[in-house]
């Protein structure tokens, strides 16, 4: 990582992460299917990320960034399932989607940077 905004979101990304492993781990065992789903999807994602900066290729860049957003998404997919289910708190559900939410603009706006500095490139 160049930049200490890369390593202020890749450690923000890792703490998010945290938090929802601690979630994944609260979770019962009657809502299995849920818990190994969303565990799977907690650990791609600070994958995703630190393989999108440490990369040096812009385009790979962005397709990592974009395989980070993805994993939010997913993540956001499992979160309303457990809530559905009743396996979160109301109030954990709102400020980690709230969180991931937050997270997710904030990759956004990093990715429309990377996308424009890829096109100056090939201009």
């Amino acid at each position: 990582m160049k930049y200490a905004e890369e390593y202020r979101m890749w450690l923000k990304g890792l703490r998010l992460a945290d938090m929802l492993q601690k979630i994944a781990d609260g979770l019962t065992y009657s809502s299995y299917d849920v818990w190994s789903g969303f565990r799977e999807t907690i650990f791609y994602f600070p994958g995703h990320l630190a393989e999108a900066f440490m990369t040096t290729n812009v385009k790979e860049k962005i397709a990592s960034f974009c395989r980070a957003l993805n994993s939010l998404e997913e993540i956001i997919k499992r979160l309303e399932m457990s809530d559905r289910e009743k396996c979160v708190k109301k109030k954990h559900f709102r400020k980690l989607k709230r969180n991931i939410a937050k997270f997710g603009r904030e990759i956004g706006v990093y990715l429309m940077y990377q996308q424009r500095v890829c096109r100056r490139q090939y201009l």
